[in-house]
């Protein structure tokens, strides 16, 4: 909901020039919370497309094929929907870094999945007090995390080698840490309501060490 517009206004601070695209037919959701949509939305210039128009679709492609940086909040299944999968978008600019910001991690069953960051924080188990006990976070922490996160891999696409890039940042990467199956004893072990193959996905794409240990930061240190 938030972990996008979170890391486009932190560039937008850095100095970035960023579009925001939003269609007035159907507007960005946080814009329920007013307050918080006007912090996020401050420094951004604005594209009002409906993207099942297909001048608005030609209109997305030229900004696409002008930007550094493509950031997106969608599920999986949306950007190639649009014609805009990993190949295309690499077509469309040979030198595009593109993060997205999914609920779920690539290789996990659940990649599809939709889910805000309240859901994320229940599946990982990190409401569960014990004793049958669960309890809802006081604010949906696992967005400005993977946020913080959406910001450090656009550096990251930005400083690797030339050539399109594209990086996943999702929501479960972020609160990972902070899960009860993290560590050496939590991954050697099925936790529900966290399934052990969520764990293989994270163990395989790297993001634990060989001790079980978080491998990768969550914040990127931004020198001054």
């Amino acid at each position: 909901m938030w972990a996008g517009p979170l890391a486009t206004w932190l560039l937008a601070e850095l100095g970035a020039e960023v579009t925001k695209v939003e269609n007035a037919v159907r507007p960005d959701g946080l814009r329920g919370q007013p307050f918080l949509f006007a912090a996020l939305d401050r420094g951004k210039t604005h594209a009002d497309l409906d993207l099942r128009d297909d001048a608005a679709q030609g209109e997305l492609r030229a900004l696409i094929a002008a930007a550094d940086v493509l950031v997106d909040s969608f599920s999986p299944r949306v950007m190639p929907n649009l014609g805009l999968g990993a190949e295309a978008l690499a077509r469309l600019n040979p030198s595009l870094v593109h993060v997205a910001i999914p609920a779920f991690p690539a290789g996990s069953p659940q990649r599809s999945w939709g889910a805000y960051g309240t859901g994320v924080h229940a599946f990982c188990g990190l409401g569960d007090l014990g004793g049958e006990r669960y309890a809802a976070p006081a604010v949906t922490y696992p967005d400005p995390l993977a946020g913080l996160a959406g910001l450090r891999a656009v550096v990251h696409g930005l400083l690797a080698a030339p050539g399109a890039v594209h990086v996943d940042a999702s929501l479960v990467d972020a609160v990972a840490p902070l899960a009860p199956w993290a560590g050496p004893a939590g991954l050697g072990r099925a936790i529900e309501p966290v399934a052990e193959h969520l764990a293989t996905a994270l163990r395989e794409r790297g993001f634990f060490d060989e001790d079980g240990l978080p491998s990768s930061p969550l914040v990127l240190d931004w020198p001054r």
